[in-house]
């Protein structure tokens, strides 16, 4: 989970996250707990999405794309654990 988290913040970079809110999601993430690291970034990731779709928030259009940027990867982030354990539920539905 460690890599997931610097790859988020590695993303910084190009306007595709912020950083001061992936580190408040990696504190409150439970250390192994794959769920918890999809919870919380789930729930940045709802909102990032509600404060870019303020109309009062939405005056530069620059600081919106990368917002729209941010809550894409925030939402990538959230799916990254779930949904390897979904391919894997279905392999062993399969197999067994």
């Amino acid at each position: 989970m460690n890599f997931q988290l610097l790859t988020a913040l590695g993303i910084a970079i190009t306007g595709g996250a912020d950083i001061n809110p992936i580190l408040g999601v990696a504190q409150d993430i439970i250390p192994g707990n794959r769920s918890s690291f999809s919870e919380q970034f789930q729930r940045l990731a709802h909102a990032t999405k509600a404060v870019v779709e303020d109309p009062e928030i939405a005056y530069d259009p620059v600081n919106v794309r990368d917002t729209w940027f941010s809550v894409a990867n925030y939402f990538r982030n959230a799916d990254t654990y779930v949904r390897g354990e979904l391919e894997q539920s279905a392999h062993q539905q399969s197999v067994g």
